[in-house]
């Protein structure tokens, strides 16, 4: 049966809270990253921060423009106000099913993956879906997911 850990995404990039809003709008848009798992400086899971995040503060932002001149966008979003602090995340080991059980019940289409509460992969829809595609798994007769 297949798990986490064989399609998974591993080398995750992380952010701190500290990041500045506008760099982290450049990671999604310059290296196609849609989620940034936020950490604690000991390298624990605090926080996702989402390319949605980064558009609903973008558009919450824009409605603050205007009504103040010379408002600067990227300077006053704050990342800690926007990022999701309760997280769903999974295991390497957690069965694929399951993973994306998760995601289709929460609506979310990213889960870090943590082992001893340290982010060692990251597993998207987008990684499901390219697994498929790529033949890397496929679905049983029982609904679930196999490593060919």
């Amino acid at each position: 049966m297949a798990k986490v850990k064989d399609i998974m995404t591993e080398n995750v990039l992380t952010a701190r809270v500290s990041t500045p809003f506008a760099q982290l709008v450049n990671v999604f848009v310059n290296m196609g990253i849609h989620h940034l798992p936020i950490i604690n400086s000991d390298g624990s899971l605090r926080a996702i921060f989402s390319s949605t995040d980064a558009l609903e503060a973008i558009h919450e932002m824009e409605e603050l423009t205007k009504e103040l001149e010379n408002f600067s966008l990227m300077k006053r979003v704050n990342v800690h106000d926007e990022m999701t602090s309760e997280v769903l995340s999974v295991t390497p080991n957690t069965k694929i099913n399951d993973a994306i059980k998760i995601m289709v019940d929460y609506n979310i289409h990213a889960l870090p993956v943590l082992e001893n509460e340290k982010i060692v992969g990251i597993i998207s829809s987008n990684d499901v879906l390219k697994a498929i595609h790529d033949g890397q798994i496929r679905i049983s007769d029982k609904n679930d997911f196999y490593m060919l």
